[in-house]
């Protein structure tokens, strides 16, 4: 007498329930990596915009002097005045973007053949479609989350664009032209304003 109970369990159903469990949990192992790898990735490109901030500053302080400062009669000096500033903005982008790319490497590759990859293939490409079932909701996850990061971080930059936006246009209606020097004064404090919410903005981002 068998007191063993028999099981009709077909090869293929075994295969496709290890394919199913091997999926979820690659996708189980892979959540934290690749949410790691985003925060890095993140915290790179805040940084990176980071550096250009300062030299935005320094470039809006040199185009507001030449233009409010330097009187029309010496065109030399404006021009000399603006290219600076150009100059400026051209050297923070030319920081971040250094910065951007630093710690970047190449993805690894592989060569050669082996001798098995005929035989696992079936089984690796259904593997491969198990674990893209089993990633998207989780990617879809992940991305929602750094979305949700950024409008936070919007968020803390919004009040200093108001405040920016209210000295632009009360320096641009309310002080007049015959006073260059608090022209260049409520320009200077807008532009300053808008850099510190943007610095604020990267801070919560990195």
């Amino acid at each position: 007498m068998d007191l063993v109970p028999k099981r009709n369990f077909r090869l293929g159903q075994v295969d496709s329930k290890i394919i199913s469990e091997a999926a979820r949990g690659i996708v189980r192992e892979a959540d934290p990596v690749v949410r790691r790898i985003v925060s890095e990735e993140r915290a790179r490109a805040a940084n990176s915009l980071k550096e250009v901030l300062p030299f935005a500053g320094l470039s809006a302080a040199t185009a507001l002097g030449a233009a409010y400062l330097v009187p029309p009669s010496f065109g030399a000096v404006k021009t000399i005045g603006y290219v600076a500033s150009a100059g400026l903005l051209g050297v923070g982008v030319w920081r971040a973007l250094d910065e951007y790319s630093q710690g970047v490497e190449p993805a690894p590759t592989t060569t050669g053949s082996d001798p098995l990859a005929a035989l696992v293939k079936p089984y690796a490409d259904q593997l491969a479609k198990s674990v893209v079932a089993e990633a998207e909701p989780r990617v879809r996850e992940i991305v929602r989350d750094e979305k949700l990061h950024l409008a936070e971080a919007a968020k803390t930059g919004l009040p200093w664009a108001g405040l920016s936006t209210a000295a632009f246009l009360a320096t641009a209606f309310l002080v007049p032209d015959s006073n260059p020097v608090a022209k260049m004064a409520g320009y200077g404090a807008a532009a300053a304003l808008l850099i510190g919410g943007a610095w604020g903005a990267l801070g919560k981002v990195a």
